[in-house]
This record gives structure tokens, sequence and C-alpha cells, in this order.
């Protein structure tokens, strides 16, 4: 909630902040079986249908991202428009996780780490890693309180994390070439130098794949935009409100 989604908020938008399934304070529902965008966007749009929403502009940030997109894919009558931040979208390497990541997923391993090692671990090196996801930008200020970023620490939310990662390249080759299908107002900001999901991997092909969508790359930036350039994502989300009611 805290960055854009305040800042929407403020500027008058009724904004509904979900978990993803296993984070937060959500359960995960259905262990392994809940890692995919698919399983997860069937989720979130009968969360949808219980609010009574209606077609919602969907702004997906970086692995979720692939989430908004498999929902304009597969519940696209309740998909106003998308706005997709330094989206993860496009097919990755058959192993985009670390040699200890695939590790800790032999379940043996993922007991002693989640329940033992990997919360006071995770601790000490949370700091460092929280500046090394803002760079080249400097870190915004209390972001790991505001963002509860210590949440996913915990033994549920650090395996759910985990299994959604290494999920992530089977899903995103079944997905990606449906892209040019979705027809709903697109919008793909991204950072110049982002060093996480790298503009030139991501965003630049699934604007080729995407057409109709339109590209803003802001230079200079990294991969936390919606705690940097929220005032760029405002007026995005409000462009797009204009042009679905015209």
């Amino acid at each position: 909630m805290e960055g854009v989604g305040r800042q929407l908020a403020q500027s008058g938008f009724r904004v509904i902040a979900f978990d993803r399934p296993g984070y937060g304070n959500s359960d995960r529902i259905s262990g392994a079986d809940a890692a995919s965008p698919a399983f997860q966007g069937r989720a979130l749009g009968e969360a949808l249908d219980r609010l009574g929403t209606g077609p919602a502009i969907l702004l997906g940030d970086s692995w979720s991202g692939a989430l908004a997109l498999r929902m304009a894919l597969d519940r696209p009558e309740q998909v106003a428009s998308l706005v997709l931040v330094a989206p993860v979208a496009m097919p990755l390497p058959s192993h985009p996780l670390p040699w200890w990541a695939r590790i800790a997923l032999t379940p043996p391993v993922t007991w002693l780490l989640t329940q033992t090692i990997a919360v006071p671990v995770g601790l000490s090196y949370l700091p460092s890693v929280a500046r090394s996801v803002f760079k080249p930008e400097a870190p915004v200020e209390n972001y790991l309180a505001a963002s509860r970023a210590p949440l996913i620490l915990r033994p549920g939310p650090a395996l759910a994390n985990i299994r959604d990662l290494s999920g992530l390249p089977a899903a995103l080759a079944e997905q990606a070439p449906r892209y040019e299908t979705i027809a709903v107002p697109t919008v793909i900001v991204a950072g110049e130098a982002d060093p996480v999901v790298q503009t030139r991997l991501q965003t630049d092909p699934l604007s080729r794949a995407m057409p109709h969508a339109r590209r803003v790359v802001l230079p200079g930036a990294g991969h936390m935009l919606t705690y940097t350039a929220p005032d760029t994502l405002v007026r995005e989300v409000e462009a797009l409100t204009a042009a679905i009611a015209r």
C-alpha cells in the first residue's frame, strides 16, 4: 500500500492492495500448486468478484507483472487496463534461482532452512538487499519498515517466494506467446538502469509482443519505481482512466 498505492489513494482512486497467496498475512491456499500466475490470477479474480468491483485497472509490479498479464489473458472481463511496472513477463532461463535456492526446495533442507536460520540470516542481509534493489537510485527512507519487508523471511512466505521464482520460467514460456491477444489499454513502465529486471530483456521484448501497449522508460531509474517514481505512475493511471472513459 505504501509508495504508489498511497499516492493513488490520495489522488482519489479506490486502491485495493492484495497480498499474493502466502505473502503478508495471507494463507498460501494450496502449497506448491499456488506458485503460478494462472493459479494466483484465479484467486485474485475470485476476490474481485466477491468485492463487486467491476473491471479494474491492474497495476502489476515485477513478478506481479506476469500475474496481471495472466489475468488479462484468462479473465479479460475483469480487466479495464494494465499498468505493468518493471514487469517480469518474457521467458526466462530454465534455472533463474541460484544453486542454494534450488537446494532449499528439497523438503528436508526446506524445513531446516525455513525453521531455523532463514530469519536471523535474512534479517542480517535485508538492509544490503534493500539498497541493492534500489540501485542506481538511493533507497527510500524507512523503506524496510514501511513495506513490512521482514515478513518475507517467515517460514511460509520464504518458501512461497522460492517456489514462485522456481515455477516462473515454465509459466512465462506458456503464456508469453499469447500476449499479442491482449486488447485492453496497457502501459509498460520501466527503469532504464534496472539491475533486477533488466529492461532490455523484459520490457523491450514485451513491448514488441504487445505493439499496442505504450512503453515508458525512465532515464537513470532502477527497479523500485513504485517508491521512486510514484508521480509518474499516478499520471499513467490517470491517463488510462481518461482513455477508458472516452
